[in-house]
């Protein structure tokens, strides 16, 4: 079986992977509550890799 271009979905970009990870932890847990390791668990990546793609909280 074959899979045609108009099959596949895009991956989404990572930042916006995060921020939505981050806007549910916010919700639930409130800014202080919200953790970088908290978000990078979330998210599945290791809490340094934040850095990569944000430079702070």
């Amino acid at each position: 079986m074959s899979v045609s271009h108009s099959e596949i979905r895009p991956l989404r970009p990572t930042q916006e992977v995060i921020l939505e990870a981050a806007c549910e932890l916010m919700a639930s847990h409130g800014f202080g509550g919200m953790s970088i390791r908290a978000l990078a668990q979330q998210v599945g990546i290791h809490p340094g890799s934040i850095y990569n793609y944000f430079s702070c909280k």
